[in-house]
């Protein structure tokens, strides 16, 4: 009894004394002054709720929905809510919302008769209007300051809002337990259903959620949803929003909803790596208020058409589909598909399974590039006046590294040499000593600074083994450094984001490019033609595929950990890699002729037969005219004559075509060899 009449003492003192206290001390005047200068000022984009951000491909076609911490499903209108549910929510929570201006003065004073009746605050006396403002502008804690900011801003919305205003606003951002904010997503939720379409049983379901939002979920707590529902049936009998028969009809009735989702389940999601790649880049290019406010659309680069292809693709890889994942290992890999002039991200396989691996490999994975760096070099040397045509002896050779360490000896791929060799024929089939004598030539400090340029920019010691791909590169990123080769030269930065518009369709992003001229156009189509004869007759054939235009470079790392092979069409770069996860071997069998190439020649295949528009074209269109072709003897690297057995189509510029012929399969015996 002592402890119930001190109970009855606090109370007293906090609603009674405390502001007579406040104005016998003359403090009156300056205590509202302060609560006053701290109030937030009503503005209308803060009223409205967060909606979900939503991600689309470069078509509009819808990728992911992304709620942002406690953004809405969607906004409804209050004409799109029917009268029956916005009654079971007035029926229970302020049955004399229409009336009162704000604070319902009658209802406090029950309250208060009965908080101190039971000796604690215990009877919720809030309107609408005041849990509307709470929920927006206030904390939820019980102290006199805050209960007199919020009656203050009550009066003030109800001033400046209509009743319906105030309603739509309300049940668009109340709470429902879950992950659900706003009565759209609720009704999705726990019913499957539009708010529009709920019924009488269904409304009074989730008004009576309110009282406390997850223990009485009408989907996790059923049997104290369904006691609160009778309450919420009960109110709206009483006061005329239903008759009593509706009430008989539905006090008992089952209310079914959608079957419990796996909290487990990821969110579903088209083209998983690549949103999850897109939501990095847009929490960076907006501020933390915009990003938080949500109600976003991001139209991506992604065409999602060719997307589902290239996944479909990538996963009958034959090393994929004969070495299923295990715990105890994982091949895995990307797939990269880019447009070589806009930078745009056409297709994007991050791994094999996002369920069991969310680490995007095309992106975050960074893995030996093997020969597929070769062009590089095969380019910086065509910056620095180096001819084409010119001869390097394919033969051992060692390098001394320095007086501590032994000579570094490299070796070609099955430890096989093939005398003087043109360019062409050394990049065809992937001679690694002649690719290192070409870098030797030209210095590597020239190749760093011609790859920082075409996006590749991490640090790279300035030695003779990069011509061999030591450097590590994702796929984003060598698919972007080889669509310099049919973009004349000019390297454009990687884009996954077209535009961004604002919940009032306002358009508050556009993507601007971000282009560098790197090399000369010459010296990229000169690189690029040679990429033709990898594909046409060289490591690269099985990407090979009939009516189309294709260049490319198979790419082995030492002792067959990685694999690659980069392609170019003249609209796209594609980038394929396959690799165990802890960088074990593939196998001898493992090399990228076999294991990656087939899959470019499986894309490029559908992409024909699908969507023609990634592969037509032509790169003699990229020829510049500063550029003359020759026919060159492929022993010599002169002038051919009709008695030389191998011939080859070289590009000179103008100022540089060669005047010799063939002195092999002519009169004279001297050949031009450079060593």
């Amino acid at each position: 009894m002592f402890k119930k009449i001190l109970k009855i003492c606090v109370l007293l003192v906090f609603f009674i004394v405390a502001p007579i206290v406040a104005i016998l001390g003359g403090g009156l005047l300056s205590f509202l002054q302060n609560i006053w200068m701290e109030l937030p000022q009503f503005a209308h984009e803060s009223m409205t709720p967060a909606l979900r951000t939503k991600i689309t491909d470069r078509n509009n076609k819808e990728l992911r929905s992304v709620r942002i911490q406690t953004a809405r499903h969607a906004l409804v209108g209050i004409d799109e809510i029917p009268p029956h549910v916005r009654n079971a929510f007035i029926a229970i929570e302020d049955t004399r919302f229409y009336s009162h201006i704000g604070i319902d003065f009658k209802r406090i004073v029950g309250a208060l008769i009965v908080d101190i009746k039971k000796g604690r605050l215990a009877h919720g006396a809030s309107t609408i209007t005041q849990q509307l403002v709470r929920n927006i502008y206030l904390s939820h804690e019980k102290t006199f300051t805050r209960k007199i900011s919020e009656i203050i801003l009550s009066l003030k919305m109800e001033y400046e809002f209509t009743k319906p205003e105030i309603l739509e606003m309300y049940l668009n951002t109340v709470f429902f337990g879950g992950s659900n904010y706003g009565i759209e997503s609720a009704s999705k939720d726990y019913f499957g259903k539009s708010a529009s379409d709920l019924s009488i049983l269904e409304a009074a379901s989730l008004a009576a959620v309110l009282k406390a939002p997850n223990a009485y979920s009408p989907k996790y707590k059923p049997k104290k949803n369904r006691g609160r529902r009778k309450l919420v049936l009960k109110k709206m009998a009483e006061h005329g929003y239903i008759s009593k028969k509706v009430y008989k009809d539905l006090v008992d009735k089952e209310l079914v909803t959608v079957a419990k989702k796996n909290v487990k389940t990821v969110e579903k999601s088209e083209a998983p790596y690549f949103v999850d790649e897109v939501l990095k880049r847009a929490k960076s290019i907006f501020d933390r208020k915009t990003w938080k406010k949500g109600g976003l659309v991001i139209q991506t680069t992604l065409d999602l058409d060719l997307q589902n292809i290239a996944s479909e693709v990538f996963s009958n890889a034959k090393i994929l589909v004969d070495n299923p994942i295990t715990d105890e290992k994982r091949i895995d890999g990307s797939l990269v598909v880019r447009d070589n002039v806009t930078g745009e991200i056409l297709a994007l396989v991050g791994g094999r399974d996002y369920a069991s691996s969310k680490y995007n490999r095309a992106v975050q994975s960074k893995r030996q590039a093997g020969s597929s760096f070769k062009p590089f070099v095969y380019a910086t040397a065509f910056e620095q006046g180096i001819n084409s045509n010119i001869i390097i002896n394919d033969e051992p050779i060692s390098y001394k590294v320095s007086e501590s360490e032994k000579n570094w000896t490299p070796e070609n791929y099955g430890g096989k040499y093939h005398g003087p060799s043109l360019l062409r024929t050394a990049l065809e089939h992937s001679y690694n000593i002649v690719a290192i004598k070409l870098l030797d030539m030209v210095k590597p400090s020239n190749l760093i600074e011609t790859v920082n340029l075409m996006g590749i920019q991490s640090h790279m010691a300035p030695v003779l083994s990069l011509a061999l791909g030591v450097k590590e590169v994702s796929s984003v990123e060598i698919s972007s450094a080889y669509s310099v080769f049919a973009n004349e030269g000019i390297y454009t930065a990687p884009n996954f984001i077209k535009t961004v518009k604002d919940r009032l369709d306002n358009e508050v992003y556009r993507h601007h490019l971000d282009q560098v001229e790197t090399i000369s156009a010459s010296s990229a189509y000169k690189t690029l033609n040679m990429l033709e004869s990898v594909v046409q007759r060289g490591s690269g054939r099985r990407a090979k595929v009939k009516g189309i235009e294709l260049a490319g470079k198979t790419g082995t790392s030492q002792d067959y950990i990685d694999t690659w092979f980069v392609a170019l069409t003249p609209v796209v770069s594609i980038a394929v890699h396959f690799g165990y996860n802890d960088r074990q071997s593939l196998g001898k069998k493992a090399s990228s002729s076999i294991v990656a190439a087939p899959v470019v020649g499986a894309l490029i295949k559908r992409l024909k037969a699908e969507l023609p528009q990634y592969v037509q074209g032509s790169f003699k269109d990229l020829k510049p005219k500063s550029l003359v072709s020759q026919k060159i003897c492929r022993k010599s690297g002169l002038l051919a004559l009709d008695s030389c057995p191998l011939k080859v189509e070289e590009l000179f510029d103008k100022k540089q075509t060669v005047i010799g012929s063939c002195p092999i399969h002519g009169s004279m015996i001297e050949s031009f060899l450079v060593d």
